[in-house]
């Protein structure tokens, strides 16, 4: 099977000794504008969920706040990832002699994790119908604000520490690469939440995607 999105090769150009920039600095101003950005929006996706109580307000929330907030950390942690070392390959674990006892840490529910890949835009497209004989559910929007919520808590995790992320990603990838899998990378002919934002905010998420997606047209030096 080939290799659509070139793993194999992205792995292999995340040195650091290739700088995004001739520029240095460039990197780092364009990483610390998009921090404010991004902890700007989930300060605002905070509030709005916060006095959210109807399904208008939770969806004002997720589209002008939390998804271009996402948008904008996926492609931030690409561009940090560029200027880490390729992870290498991890080395077989030796499966335990006996089961071992769950902690209660390991017993307490799993903080949500951030997601690298984008769903595919949905505008335009008719409701799936109701199958014949069912009744539509409910809309509860305690349980969309609670779903929202987690949401933004791994949001404001991987916020906090996005080298941390961009690691993850990078093993992520190195399976990828090892199995042919696709890359877990955003969308970048659809920027999620883009048109919510103030138009002064536009071009730095624009530019941010733009960036994001020249690492995967690298020329193939191999």
């Amino acid at each position: 099977m080939s290799d659509p999105l070139g793993a194999g090769r992205i792995l292999r150009a995340m040195t650091p000794r290739r700088p995004l920039h001739e520029d240095p600095d460039a990197l780092d101003r364009l990483l610390g504008q998009a921090r404010g950005l991004i902890l700007g929006l989930i300060a605002e996706a905070s509030r709005l969920l916060g006095g959210a109580r109807t399904k208008e307000a939770l969806n004002a929330a997720l589209r002008t706040a939390i998804l271009p907030a996402e948008a904008a950390l996926r492609r931030a942690i690409l561009l940090i990832a560029r200027t880490l070392s390729a992870p290498s390959r991890p080395a077989a674990r030796t499966p335990p002699s006996h089961p071992a006892i769950p902690s209660a840490d390991a017993r307490a529910p799993r903080r949500p994790s951030f997601r690298m890949r984008e769903a595919r835009p949905r505008a335009g497209a008719a409701a799936p119908a109701p199958k014949p004989g069912s009744a539509a559910t409910p809309y509860d929007p305690a349980r969309t604000a609670a779903r929202l919520a987690r949401r933004l808590e791994a949001l404001d995790a991987a916020a906090a520490n996005p080298v941390r992320e961009a690691r993850r990603w990078l093993r992520r990838t190195l399976k990828a690469a090892a199995t042919r899998k696709p890359l877990p990378i955003p969308r970048f002919d659809h920027i999620p939440g883009l048109t919510a934002l103030p138009q002064e905010s536009r071009p730095l998420l624009t530019t941010l995607n733009a960036e994001a997606r020249n690492l995967f047209t690298l020329p193939d030096t191999s």
